[in-house]
């Protein structure tokens, strides 16, 4: 596992290919500025940039360059190593919290490194690969691929994470949100209840979605969809979008009702969204 560091380009010189794309890119800002022009062509750096929607794409090759300024005004970033971590088995999924990064293992361990003293402790429940980890109320939450969800507390006299709390879905699990859960054929909502639009544990996996109530760590609904397992979820003003490895992608209400739904046509491993300097929302997906 290698740890980078990310800050803003001209804080430092630029030294490898991908850096000096960013620095070609600002030249080609100014250029722009000063003439007033919307491009630049320069034929003597063989970069390919091209820029849009405050993305920037770089390339190696061809005999020519095209240079197009960065009109979402955002901040080139450069990235630059830091140090690496031995985790001993592939790496799944990872999270930092505080001073802690937590490495879910393909053999079901979950690592967690205490950056500043670089000891680690492994945190053994799983039996096989752990692809999702989050904090719930400083608990850590672990999911893997055989259904099962624990929950770790940390105890300070013994200076350790102990399990507390674990839940076996029948599905693969893939993916975790904690996401608030109306039930809109409720009539009398009690506060606190599992119909009353509490947050809840929404666990994705194997093409349905199962939605935990946390208080009694009971599933109280689930919800089958179609397109195969479920990739990866997002939450996105107050709905959850999914997307499916068949490459389906759809938008569900707190209430579990499908608002949008539409077929990419290809795979879909994982996705991610985004908010431009120019305010413009970007979904970001990744395709086999």
């Amino acid at each position: 596992l290698k740890r980078r560091i990310v800050e803003p380009a001209d804080k430092q010189t630029m030294t490898n290919d991908s850096e000096r794309c960013g620095s070609n890119r600002r030249r080609a800002n100014n250029h722009g500025n000063a003439h007033g022009s919307g491009g630049h062509n320069n034929n003597g750096t063989g970069n390919n940039i091209g820029v849009g929607g405050g993305s920037v794409g770089c390339n190696n090759g061809g005999s020519g360059g095209k240079f197009y300024p960065d009109i979402s005004g955002a901040t080139q970033l450069t990235v630059k190593m830091d140090s690496t971590v031995n985790c001993s088995a592939e790496v799944c999924s990872c999270l930092i919290y505080g001073d802690v990064l937590f490495c879910g293992l393909i053999n079901g361990t979950i690592r967690a490194f205490h950056r500043p003293s670089g000891n680690f402790t492994d945190l053994n429940g799983h039996s096989q690969e752990i692809h999702q980890l989050l904090i719930i109320d400083n608990i850590l939450v672990s999911a893997c691929w055989g259904g099962k969800v624990l929950f770790w507390k940390f105890d300070q006299a013994s200076g350790s994470f102990i399990l507390s709390a674990q839940i076996q879905v029948k599905e693969h699990i893939k993916c975790l949100k904690y996401f608030p859960y109306k039930n809109s054929s409720s009539t009398n909502q009690t506060p606190g209840s599992s119909q009353d639009g509490s947050p809840h544990l929404w666990i994705c996996g194997g093409g349905i979605v199962q939605i935990v109530d946390l208080l009694s760590l009971n599933v109280v609904r689930e919800i089958i969809f179609d397109g195969g397992p479920i990739m990866s979820v997002l939450e996105y003003e107050r709905h959850l979008v999914l997307c499916s490895l068949q490459g389906v992608i759809r938008v569900i209400s707190p209430s579990g009702d499908e608002t949008f739904r539409k077929s990419l046509g290809s795979p879909t491993l994982c996705m991610d969204g985004s908010i431009t300097a120019d305010s413009r929302h970007h979904l970001s997906l990744i395709h086999i």
